[in-house]
This record gives structure tokens, sequence and C-alpha cells, in this order.
């Protein structure tokens, strides 16, 4: 949202609006307002306004919106208890500049970004981020213990590759057992025994 500050050329009041196009706020001011009227500074509102350190101080609900926060901190200096007109002396007046420059310039706080601590199951390495979650998960885990040799891996690639792999082949033309699915490929292309 930009919010456009007008000021009346000869005496300290403020016309303070957000209408989207300034050409057209000054047309719709001149037009009911005698006096000339000058364009005095433009702000651009974030979405994230409500996180301003001086609007978290202000007890609004939920559905409050910018106007709502900037009345509540300055909306005794109201002109003639006009909607958008201020009456500001020098003091106020940069006042209300910081504030809005301020809110302009506010950087959006991710409040997802809290430092997490990184649970870690011993058995598998696995990376967890609660300790509900870590006890759930040491229920079901196994580790990186192979189930048919019992050799305990810290890799998790180098236990997936030994898992494929380990066992016992029999070689179907000779009988022969061997340990691993390597070594019975290996012994398959060299095995000269042939069944008939």
């Amino acid at each position: 949202m930009r919010i456009y500050i007008l000021k009346l050329d000869n005496k300290p009041l403020y016309f303070i609006s957000h209408i989207s196009h300034i050409t057209k706020l000054q047309l719709l001011v001149n037009k009911y307002c005698p006096d000339n009227i000058v364009k005095h500074s433009t702000y651009d509102i974030p979405n994230h306004y409500k996180e301003h350190p001086h609007n978290l101080t202000v007890k609004l609900g939920e559905d409050a919106t910018f106007w709502d926060y900037f009345k509540s901190i300055f909306g005794k200096y109201k002109y003639n208890k006009k909607e958008y007109w201020y009456e500001f002396d020098t003091n106020i007046l940069g006042h209300v500049i910081k504030y809005l420059s301020d809110i302009s310039n506010l950087k959006k706080t991710n409040k997802l970004k809290i430092d997490k601590q990184i649970f870690h199951c011993e058995k598998c390495k696995k990376e967890l981020s609660s300790k509900i979650y870590l006890e759930k998960h040491l229920l079901i885990c196994e580790g990186l213990t192979c189930k048919k040799c019992n050799v305990y891996f810290s890799n998790k690639t180098n236990y997936i590759n030994h898992y494929k792999n380990c066992g016992i082949f029999e070689c179907q033309n000779c009988k022969k057992k061997l340990k691993s699915k390597f070594k019975y490929n290996k012994h398959i292309q060299n095995c000269k025994i042939d069944l008939k």
C-alpha cells in the first residue's frame, strides 16, 4: 500500500491517504480545498506493518488495518475530526515521517528461523527435528546393520550397496556357494561346468 502525504501550502495541515494514484489524489483534494495543495512525501507500506515496534505496543484486534494503527498513534492530531486531515507541528511531523519511513524499510522477520535443535539417530545417523520424532523413529529404526550378516555400517550408501549384494548365492552349474552377489556374478562368467 502506498501512503501519500499532501500539505497545504500556507498552513501546517496535512492530508494523508492511500489512494493509489497521486494525480487523482491531488485533483480530488484540490476540488474540495480552496488552498494550494502540494505533494509532501510518499511511503510504501509492506503487508507486515504490524511487526513494527510501535505497532506491537498497540493492542488492536487481528483484523486491524494500517489506518487503525496510524490513528491510534497520531489520531489526536486530526484536524477538526476530518478523516484524512492532520495538523502537525514540525516536531510531530518528524515523528510521523520517521514512523512511516521505518515501516517502509521494515524487513520481514521470518518467525520460523528459530535456531532449531537437531536430534540424531545413533543407529542410522538420520536427523530429526524434535525429541518426540526421534523417539518414534527409534521404535522402528534398525540402524544400518545388515540383517543377513550382522555387519554395521556408518554410511547409508555403503549399507544399501552391501545389502543388495549380501547373501549366499549358489552357482547352478557347479553348486558352489558364494557370499556375495558380486562374487557370484564374477564366478558365473568363469564357471566352465555345463549342465546338460
